[in-house]
C-alpha cells in the first residue's frame, strides 16, 4: 500500500486477534477482516470489522456469548440487512472494539466484503493521490464509505454507490480520473 505503517498496523491487529483467540473462535464461520484496517485507512477510533458466514445464527450467537460474553462492552444485536437476518457481535479486543458481522450468506456476497474489494480496486486505480485524499477525509471523522464518496463525488447513499466491485478496471479508472482529478 502507499503507507508502510498501514501494513504494519494491519499485521499487528491481525496477530493480536490471533493471540486473543478470535480467529480460532470464529474459524468455523470463515472470518475475514474487512473495513478500514486492511486498506490502511484506519484511525485511532476505528474498530476491527470481521465478516463471517453463519448459516446457523443461533450457533453463532452461542459461540460469541460463550467466548466474549463476560467481557465489559460485549453486545449482540440482531437485524435485517440486505434482505436477510444478521447478527452483530461487539466486544473489546486488541484495545479496540471488535465488531463481527454474521449473515447466513458467503462473506464474498456480503456488502462489507463487496465494499472492501471495490475500495481496494479504486485505491489501486487512483494510486497515492487517492489514498491520501481518502485518508484525509477519514482523519476528519468520516467513515470509510462516506470518505470515498466525498472524494470521488459519488452521489446518493455512499454504501450503495460503492458497490462497484464488479465494474471493469476501465470504469473504475474513469471514476477516479473524472471525479477525483477534475476541479470541483
Amino acid at each position: 500500500m502507499w503507507d508502510r505503517t498501514a501494513q504494519s498496523r494491519y499485521v499487528t491487529v491481525r496477530d493480536r486477534l490471533a493471540r486473543e483467540g478470535v480467529w480460532q473462535a470464529l474459524a468455523r464461520f470463515h472470518p475475514v477482516m474487512a473495513g478500514s484496517i486492511p486498506l490502511g485507512l484506519d484511525t485511532e477510533a476505528s474498530d476491527v470489522d470481521v465478516l463471517v458466514e453463519a448459516g446457523n445464527l443461533k450457533a453463532f450467537r452461542q459461540q460469541c456469548t460463550y467466548t466474549w460474553g463476560g467481557r465489559p462492552g460485549f453486545s449482540l444485536a440482531e437485524r435485517e440487512w440486505q434482505g436477510s437476518p444478521a447478527v452483530i457481535c461487539r466486544f473489546p479486543a486488541d484495545s479496540r472494539l471488535c465488531e463481527v458481522f454474521a449473515q447466513p450468506r458467503p462473506v464474498a456476497e456480503q456488502q462489507g466484503f463487496r465494499h472492501l474489494i471495490a475500495e481496494w480496486r479504486l485505491l489501486t486505480a487512483g494510486g497515492e493521490a487517492l489514498y491520501h485524499a481518502v485518508r484525509a477525509a477519514r482523519m476528519r471523522g468520516l467513515k470509510t464509505e462516506p470518505a470515498f464518496a466525498e472524494v470521488l463525488r459519488l452521489e446518493g447513499d455512499p454504501y450503495v454507490a460503492l458497490l462497484l466491485e464488479r465494474c471493469s478496471d476501465d470504469t473504475l479508472q474513469d471514476i477516479v480520473v473524472r471525479r477525483h482529478a477534475s476541479p470541483r
